[in-house]
């Protein structure tokens, strides 16, 4: 069932979290291919919130070289240093 809701353009903005490499691409250790599919439906959102002027918030998960309670939910990020500022692969 589609639902609909009222922008208001000086109260609305658009928040996309952790939509990044170490989760979408197919090869990475953090791979989620739901966020992977969610990809179409964000740049969608993205095109609607830019014609609107509306603000666009990117969130950015990463990890630090310390270990902390996070490696031990997700050890591939001390593995293989993913999630970590200049990392590429």
């Amino acid at each position: 069932m589609a639902r609909t809701f009222e922008i208001t353009r000086n109260k609305t903005a658009l928040l996309i979290v952790d939509l990044q490499n170490d989760f979408v691409r197919k090869d990475a250790p953090l791979f989620v291919e739901a966020a992977l599919k969610s990809i179409p439906a964000n740049q969608t959102l993205l095109a609607f919130a830019r014609q609107q002027l509306m603000p666009v918030i990117f969130t950015k998960f990463v990890s630090g070289k310390t270990p902390s309670l996070l490696w031990n939910w997700s050890p591939e990020i001390a593995n293989d240093n993913c999630c970590r500022r200049g990392y590429e692969r």
